[in-house]
């Protein structure tokens, strides 16, 4: 769900023999320790090292659908573009471009990544993964954090574009390596693979098309896996049972088949199954899907900008929502689906995160936050507690809240 497309003047189809290369910027070390701002958490995440990971799959949500709160907490933030949110335990993992974790008056110096507690918005001191790139993805397997980007090291650790490090306190795992040649833009955490895409040449020097598996363990490259885009990947979603794939972006082939923009994959290859999605005109920023496998949505941005759900076994579009500038992130919880996008809702700029009754395509009344700001809301995570927004914008629901917000259930 993160989950996360970068802000683009315009999407271009790049060939996958082009890549952008990761920009060479000073390493970030760890800031000094000092008596912590109002609302810094001193204690560490509630989830550590060694916390197990699932081993069960979540109920299939079949209660009352049940909003989120318009009004978010009144929780730290960041100074800068929050690319990427990942709710893990009692914390949610930031990853953007931005230099300070914010809070009204207070900063604290925070490299491209930084954690809050879900359940108070304060900043945790413990945590410090300070990177000297971009961070556009996050994953985890409840025992670590995976970050993907454009950075070349961790806390002063070289690292290029995929790292592993500790939930708690932020310092990487020295037994994962999995270097890329290029961006990573989105990742996935199925078992002991963690699937990564972007515009990307190669992993651990093997050739690979913006999208690969990669072990949790060592970073091992997946020989079998070879998704072999001709352009950039923004998103990687799995259905329940984690038997399907879906990549979105501003491809138009994988390997010989055409597929563009959005499509179904098989999780051990790589290679594209099931329908096309032909209704979709434009690039795919987002995709998840209902966590009873009976539909997958889409943010597709261009001129399309909307939210649509989609039939996993036609490929029919069903409804769709229509917003004034590009869908950028979709989620499913609780009974409904959320979009995040940019430049309002029929007329009213002030939006930025809708909710829609999945049966019907209807966007709810009672949740409309108030937000502004560009490029708004780029990323989303929910758990069934709370539904957490990041991007670009200087309040939410009325909240001063910088680029993140918690949204606590009704």
């Amino acid at each position: 769900m993160n989950r996360r497309s970068p802000v683009r003047a315009k999407a271009v189809l790049v060939p996958a023999a082009v890549f952008v290369a990761a920009s060479a910027m000073a390493a970030c070390a760890p800031p000094k320790a000092a008596p912590p701002p109002k609302g810094v958490s001193t204690t560490a995440p509630s989830h550590s090292a060694t916390t197990p990971a699932p081993t069960t799959l979540p109920p299939i949500f079949t209660g009352t659908p049940r909003l989120y709160k318009e009004q978010p907490l009144d929780g730290w933030g960041q100074d800068n573009i929050a690319y990427a949110v990942k709710i893990v335990g009692n914390t949610v993992y930031v990853g953007g471009d931005f230099s300070h974790g914010v809070h009204h008056s207070d900063s604290v110096p925070r490299s491209n990544t930084m954690a809050v507690s879900l359940t108070t918005g304060a900043l945790s001191t413990t945590f410090v993964a300070n990177t000297n790139g971009v961070v556009y993805a996050l994953a985890s397997d409840g025992r670590s954090l995976f970050l993907g980007g454009t950075f070349t090291n961790v806390n002063g650790v070289p690292r290029s574009g995929l790292a592993k490090v500790n939930l708690t306190t932020g310092a990487v795992d020295p037994t994962f390596t999995a270097n890329t040649k290029g961006e990573v833009d989105d990742l996935l955490v199925v078992g002991t693979k963690l699937y990564a895409v972007g515009i990307f040449s190669s992993v651990n020097g093997m050739s690979r098309g913006s999208g690969a598996a990669v072990d949790t363990t060592t970073g091992a490259l997946d020989s079998s896996f070879d998704l072999r885009a001709d352009a950039r990947v923004n998103t990687v979603a799995s259905n329940r049972d984690h038997s399907k794939l879906y990549v979105g972006g501003v491809f138009l082939k994988l390997g010989t088949t055409s597929r563009p923009f959005l499509a179904e994959v098989d999780p051990v290859t790589g290679h594209a199954q099931g329908p096309s999605f032909s209704s979709i005109p434009a690039d795919v920023r987002d995709v998840t899907v209902r966590d009873d496998g009976s539909a997958v949505y889409a943010a597709v941005g261009g001129k399309y900008n909307s939210a649509v759900e989609l039939d996993p076994t036609t490929g029919h579009q069903g409804w769709r929502v229509h917003v004034d500038g590009d869908t950028q992130a979709i989620a499913s919880s609780n009974g409904y689906v959320y979009m995040g996008f940019h430049d309002g809702y029929q007329g009213n700029n002030t939006l930025r995160l809708l909710a829609v009754d999945p049966d019907n395509g209807q966007v709810d009344q009672s949740f409309m936050p108030v937000s502004g700001g560009y490029p708004g809301v780029l990323t989303l995570d929910a758990n069934g507690k709370y539904l957490v927004s990041g991007g670009l914008f200087p309040q939410m629901g009325g909240v001063g809240v910088k680029g993140l917000s918690i949204h606590p259930a009704t």
